[in-house]
Formats: structure tokens, C-alpha cells, sequence
């Protein structure tokens, strides 16, 4: 089988030269019940920030993916471009000491305090030499989805392996489970004939024979799961199809597991045979961990 599977577990990264630096993509993705995608990235980004989110969802349905955006030196220290606004300084200086006066405070302002006073001292990122366009980041961003879906990919197909061999344990089970069936009702067919008999042989209990050969015929039905070995049956080649599909099949893979746990359930309880419930133990074991591993697949 073609691996279908896509882990909602990933990482990929992409960087070009621009001019004197780098502008660096990273894409991390895990896993989430539903979709959710987080850009972060300067200021000079925040307009692309939407179609950053539409264009990764073209690959993302099902997962939280974290999206990070940056310039950087070819040291890796960034650069800016600091700038005072003197005048503002100034203001804020003959403000100070006019209320100091007028209140009467002796307290002279120390440079250390005014230039953190707000837009005394201003930086200007590098990065803000090259305008952010979606012309300079959609190839770069390209790359890191590219790299993305390529480990998440890799790893959906490590996933689909160890899963379809524990589906192949679990309907080997179900076979045997079949087999064992007409053992399962000869078995329960002599007990109850076994408690009819000594029911019977009580001198002192007054018995209706039809009240006690409808019970029979009921408590026999109660043990039949041929339906439900039925809509197993059925529930394994939908997984196998889902399996197979171009579509996200995660959640559909885990409704179907809800369903197989609920009908092997039902089997081992309407059975009551040994052998029965030690593969339902078995194939549940199976199923637990299938369940574990789908929670990994978008």
C-alpha cells in the first residue's frame, strides 16, 4: 500500500542571501485536534501575516503549526540604526524642571533617566532596509514547506507501518474469533441444558416448561454476535479505505476505532468464552495502540 499517511509532526527551514543578510524561515508543526497556525515575525511582516497563515493551510489541515520569520547578520547578531530625538529630550527636560519648580522639588534628571523616557531613543532593525514583500518571502517560504511536509511524510509513513501490522494482528484475531463462535454456543447450549436438567430434578419447585424453554431460546440469541462480528467486518474495510484515501484521515481513522472497541466489547461480554476473551484482550491491546499512533496523523 502507498503510504497515505502524513504525521502531524514536522519541522522544516529555508533561508536566502538578501544583500548583506539572511532572511530565515522556520516551520514547526505537532499535534492539535484541530488547526492552528501562529506567525511570528517583525513588524514590517504583520500585512503578509494572513496570506502566511492561507498559504501554509494549503498543507496543514490538521495540527498547530508555528511559523517563524527573521532577518539575521552573517554573524547572527543583529544590526540597528539608533537615532535620538533631541528635541523630544529637550521637552521632556524643560518639562520636568518646570514641575519640579512648581511643586518645589529639588530633583535634577539624569540623562540615564531621560533617554528611557518613550521616543528619546529609537532603533531602526536592519531589516527594515528590505521591505517586506510577498514576491521576497513566498520562495523561501516555499522551501521551508517543502521541507516541512517532506519529514511529515517520512514520519506518517513509519506510522502506517506499525499500523497496518497491528490491523493485520487484530483481523488474524477476528478469524480466529469466527472459528470459535459454534464452540462459544455448544459450550453454552450444554451449560444451560446442564442447569435445565438439574432444575428439573427439584421435586419441590413447580416449573412451566414453555416459561423455561422461551428463556433457553433467549438467553442463546444473547449470545449470538453475529452482527456484531459483522459490522467488524465492515468497520476493518472502511479503515482499510480510509487508509488508502488522498484525504486527511486521522479523525475518520479514530471514529472507526471508536467503533471496533465498542463491538469487540459487546463480543466478550455476550460470549462469556475463555478463549473469546483472551483474544478481545488481545485485539483491544491492539487497537489501544493503533489509537495512539492515529493520534499522531493529520
Amino acid at each position: 500500500m502507498d503510504s497515505m499517511f502524513v504525521s502531524m509532526t514536522g519541522y522544516g527551514r529555508a533561508s536566502q542571501s538578501i544583500g548583506d543578510r539572511e532572511l530565515t524561515i522556520e516551520l514547526k508543526t505537532v499535534n492539535h485536534k484541530g488547526m492552528e497556525i501562529v506567525v511570528r515575525a517583525p513588524m514590517d511582516f504583520a500585512p503578509l501575516e494572513n496570506k502566511i497563515i492561507k498559504y501554509i493551510g494549503q498543507f496543514v489541515r490538521r495540527g498547530r503549526a508555528d511559523v517563524f520569520v527573521g532577518f539575521t547578520q552573517s554573524n547572527s547578531q543583529p544590526e540597528s540604526n539608533i537615532e535620538l530625538d533631541d528635541a523630544l529630550a529637550k521637552h521632556y527636560c524643560h518639562t520636568i524642571r518646570e514641575l519640579a519648580s512648581q511643586l518645589n522639588i529639588s530633583n535634577e534628571i539624569t540623562i540615564g533617566q531621560l533617554i528611557n523616557l518613550p521616543g528619546v531613543i529609537k532603533t531602526q532593525s536592519s531589516s527594515s532596509k528590505y521591505p517586506a514583500s510577498w514576491e521576497l518571502i513566498q520562495p523561501i517560504l516555499n522551501q521551508a514547506v517543502n521541507a516541512l511536509m517532506s519529514m511529515r511524510k517520512t514520519e506518517g509513513k513509519e506510522l502506517q507501518k506499525d499500523i497496518m501490522v497491528r490491523i493485520k494482528s487484530v483481523e488474524q484475531n477476528v478469524k480466529k474469533i469466527h472459528k470459535l463462535i459454534p464452540q462459544a454456543i455448544k459450550t453454552r447450549q450444554t451449560k444451560l441444558k446442564e442447569n435445565i436438567s438439574i432444575l428439573f430434578e427439584k421435586q419441590d419447585v413447580k416449573i412451566d416448561p414453555n416459561q423455561v424453554a422461551a428463556a433457553a431460546i433467549t438467553l442463546l440469541d444473547q449470545c449470538d454476535v453475529t452482527e456484531e462480528l459483522v459490522r467488524v467486518d465492515s468497520h476493518l474495510a472502511q479503515f482499510h479505505d480510509t487508509a488508502k484515501s488522498g484525504d486527511s484521515a486521522g479523525r475518520r481513522l479514530d471514529f472507526i476505532l471508536q467503533e471496533l472497541f465498542r463491538e469487540f466489547t459487546t463480543i466478550g461480554s455476550k460470549t462469556n468464552h475463555a478463549d473469546i476473551g483472551r483474544l478481545v484482550v488481545d485485539i483491544k491491546t491492539d487497537l489501544d495502540k493503533i489509537k495512539q499512533q492515529i493520534a499522531n496523523i493529520e
